[in-house]
C-alpha cells in the first residue's frame, strides 16, 4: 500500500480506524484488554460495536486482562477464575460471531508460568 497508488495507511482524524483498518487485514491483536486503565471502560456493548465494524471473517487476538494473569497470578485460590470468567463474558460477542483467535491470549506471563512453578515434588 502506498501512498502514490491513492491508498493511505493511515486514515485521517475523522475515520474510524477498526473499519477502516480491516479493509486492509483480517486480524488484529488487542493489547488494550490486558492493561486495566483501558480495560475498566470496555463493556460487552464494546466487543458488538467491533463485531459490527468487522467482517465476517475478521478475526481478534484479545489478551486476558492483567488483573487474572498478573495480579492474580492465574492463581485460582485467589479471584483469578472470577475474573477470567468475567473477561470471557465481556468478550463474548465475539466469540459467538465467530471472531475471536485463540482465548485467551495470556501474554506477558513469563513470570507465572516458570518452568519451577510446574515442577513435582521428588519421591524419595
Amino acid at each position: 500500500m502506498r501512498e502514490e497508488d491513492g491508498l493511505k495507511y493511515y486514515p485521517d482524524a475523522q475515520t474510524k480506524k477498526l473499519p477502516y483498518y480491516a479493509q486492509f487485514f483480517n486480524t488484529a491483536e488487542m493489547d488494550s484488554t490486558f492493561y486495566e486503565k483501558f480495560y475498566m471502560y470496555m463493556s460487552k456493548d464494546t466487543f458488538t460495536a467491533m463485531n459490527r465494524a468487522t467482517p465476517a471473517n475478521f478475526q481478534f487476538f484479545v489478551k486476558a486482562p492483567e488483573t487474572v494473569t498478573h495480579d492474580n497470578r492465574l492463581d485460582v485460590n485467589k479471584e483469578a477464575m472470577t475474573l477470567l470468567n468475567q473477561f470471557l463474558e465481556k468478550i463474548s460477542p465475539l466469540k459467538y460471531a465467530n471472531k475471536l483467535g485463540e482465548v485467551p491470549v495470556l501474554s506477558n506471563c513469563h513470570q507465572v508460568l516458570q518452568l519451577k512453578n510446574f515442577r513435582t515434588q521428588k519421591i524419595t
